[in-house]
């Protein structure tokens, strides 16, 4: 059982990590905005962070609705056109 608790630990502390570092880029997605427009870096690097996080574990929930707010959030203050929104 404790090797068990040990493996379980192992593999999910790669996965926290990822949100983790998602979570961190999602924080600093209004750094340089201007007119209301948000820099996509932080945002891009979010949602490749919670991509990895889902790749990894497609039943992690908290991974899953933040990558899509991300996107959201891309599309609606990144994206300066329709064809960038798409």
């Amino acid at each position: 059982m404790k090797r068990f608790l040990v493996l379980v630990a192992l593999i999910a502390m790669p996965l926290a990590a990822q949100v983790a570092d998602g979570d961190a880029h999602w924080r600093n997605r209004g750094e340089g905005s201007q007119a209301g427009r948000a820099k996509s870096p932080e945002v891009d690097a979010a949602i490749g962070a919670y991509q990895k996080a889902v790749a990894a574990n497609a039943n992690d929930l908290d991974a899953q609705w933040k990558l899509l707010r991300a996107i959201r959030f891309k599309g609606a203050y990144v994206a300066a056109t329709n064809d960038d929104r798409r």
